[in-house]
């Protein structure tokens, strides 16, 4: 099963379970970036990865079965539109040629997809985001535009979700979790609360960020690492801030010559699979 991204919410921690086909992790909730799982899991969660008008043109037939088939539905709008082109910064053109995401353009396509998915079950519980330039000017930009736009058409969602990672998301200097707490503390009070949003936020990606390529593939000594200085000052931080629930990048992608496997809460490469320092702290 291709689960690459785990939620669990550590508020509520759960023990160690060994079902669900998700290496072993008991996770609340999940997704991988697509409308539909691989298998009927009340645990997971679609995004619609892009709504620009060709990818939602695409993915149409998909969303609706998938609205039909699971009323009540809590979806995920968007991944990183305000990022690099290989996201959803870019928008994919009928001619092939990809272009970047314009923020007001995107606010359409965002209530383009809304309509869609209330139409078919206005019970559907929509977060709408997944922004990663929380902590730099550009990324405050885009936001406030994407905003106003939404605002101007009336449009309010029932929630809204965010990256936020130690130096994608913002500056940094050693492992950037300072920060990123100073990132994530002002993009509320000014990016959220300072332009009238209310509901719930989710961090729907947060992670080790670029610190891999420090040690050799798999070395044991990166993962300790990186739960000492990540994810247990995260897990601090997250306790008392404004924050819904945090998902953790990346359970698991792939072998060597990956740059996220210092991230890994499992190591699959073998039978039986282990959980890493990650993923024994994540339990």
């Amino acid at each position: 099963m291709y689960m690459p991204q785990v939620f669990n919410s550590y508020t509520q921690p759960k023990p160690l379970g060994v079902g669900g086909g998700l290496w072993g992790l008991d996770v609340e909730w999940y997704y991988h970036w697509s409308v539909s799982p691989y298998e009927n899991d009340p645990r997971f969660v679609p995004m619609v990865w892009c709504p620009t008008p060709l990818l939602l043109a695409i993915e149409r037939p998909l969303i609706v079965a998938r609205v039909q088939q699971h009323p009540g539905d809590t979806w995920l709008i968007g991944n990183e539109p305000d990022g690099n082109l290989a996201q959803c910064g870019g928008r994919l053109l009928a001619s092939g040629k990809t272009v970047r995401n314009a923020p007001r353009e995107y606010a359409l396509s965002v209530i383009e997809v809304s309509d869609l998915i209330k139409q078919h079950d206005p019970t559907a519980q929509l977060l709408i985001g997944g922004i990663i330039q929380i902590g730099t000017a550009e990324g405050a930009s885009w936001w406030s535009e994407f905003i106003s736009e939404l605002q101007a058409h009336d449009y309010v969602p029932d929630g809204y979700h965010i990256h936020a990672y130690p130096c994608w998301s913002t500056t940094c200097t050693g492992w950037g979790m300072g920060e990123l707490f100073t990132a994530l503390d002002t993009w509320y009070q000014e990016q959220f609360i300072g332009l009238g949003l209310s509901g719930p936020v989710w961090i729907t990606e947060t992670g080790a960020g670029p610190v891999c390529g420090k040690y050799k593939d798999f070395e044991q000594q990166a993962w300790i690492d990186v739960r000492d200085n990540v994810m247990l000052p995260f897990k601090e931080y997250f306790q008392d801030s404004p924050y819904a629930t945090a998902a953790w990048f990346v359970s698991y992608w792939g072998g060597e010559g990956l740059p996220f496997w210092c991230g890994y809460l499992v190591d699959a490469r073998s039978t039986p699979i282990q959980l890493t320092p990650l993923g024994e702290q994540w339990q």
